[in-house]
């Protein structure tokens, strides 16, 4: 009897868990195309937020009906949908934005390319993120050199079974005036990017985007855009899970400079400091990204 009694407890608590849980299933369309968009930031309640796949849909259990969704992408308008709900299925359609991109092959005949950021000492492997979290490093201009900015440079490490060729996006932000920290995204489209092997630095030509090498300086951004297996453990809103393993590497180069800044997924606001120490004898770290600048002469 007392056996039947606990079974039926049971299944009740486990049917109005999945009752509670509200399932969201999202397909993210070009408006022009009708072809998924992948990669879209995806924001829902209060510092809540994910991305969809790479064929642009997404599946969301949720504990809570949020009023509204709000899809972004960098090269399309943002749209908020609002969230009936008696529906389970959305088609959101995107309309892509248009940019002109202005030729600078004349500077790059007459410039000269210097190499800025983190890229001299030894590296480490840096820690794990979650899916949607961007890592940026600050590039200054205390020269007010003038010129564009020709490429930007991650190294990527192999370590264990991480996989070292899963696909990131990759960022340019002006420094914001209030916080400091990254503002404006000041690359007009996404850009991806991914390691060969490992072991490597990945360099991504962004000369064509006409970006001006800001007298304020800029941020070098990386986004995380695939999950890493549960058991290996992840980076989370500061909890280090387990693993010290990574993709992105990492340096004691500059570190009293706090040149890093990480913003988690969902999150509006950005936070500044080093990346945390992944050995037992190493100090907190900086990213290890860099890139090449044009001066004009």
């Amino acid at each position: 009897m007392v056996k039947k009694i606990i079974t039926i407890l049971l299944y009740v608590t486990v049917t109005n868990l999945v009752l509670s849980q509200n399932k969201l299933q999202l397909h993210v369309l070009d408006s022009e195309t009708n072809e998924g968009i992948p990669f879209c930031d995806v924001l829902y309640g209060v510092n809540k937020g994910t991305i969809t796949n790479d064929d642009g849909t997404l599946s969301l259990n949720l504990d809570f009906y949020p009023d509204s969704i709000v899809i972004y992408n960098l090269a399309y308008e943002t749209k908020t949908v609002k969230v009936n709900k008696s529906q389970s299925e959305y088609y959101i359609k995107l309309q892509p934005k248009k940019f002109y991109l202005n030729e600078v092959e004349v500077v790059a005949k007459r410039g000269k390319s210097i190499k800025l950021g983190i890229y001299k000492n030894k590296w480490y492997a840096g820690p794990n993120y979650e899916r949607g979290t961007n890592v940026s490093l600050f590039i200054d201009n205390k020269n007010a050199n003038k010129g564009y900015i020709k490429n930007l440079q991650y190294y990527m490490c192999k370590k264990n079974t991480l996989n070292p060729t899963n696909i990131f996006r990759v960022h340019i932000y002006a420094v914001d005036s209030i916080t400091k920290g990254p503002g404006k995204e000041l690359l007009s489209e996404n850009v991806f990017a991914n390691a060969k092997e490992g072991d490597e630095w990945v360099v991504v030509d962004v000369l064509k985007y006409n970006i001006e090498y800001p007298p304020e300086g800029f941020f070098i951004g990386y986004e995380v855009l695939s999950n890493h297996r549960e058991d290996e453990g992840v980076l989370i809103e500061n909890r280090y899970m387990e693993s010290h393993n990574a993709v992105l590497a990492a340096s004691e180069e500059k570190t009293n400079q706090r040149l890093t800044w990480i913003k988690y997924p969902g999150r509006e606001k950005w936070r500044k400091g080093t990346l945390p120490p992944t050995c037992k004898n190493c100090v907190n770290l900086n990213a290890k990204m860099a890139c090449e600048i044009i001066i004009e002469k």
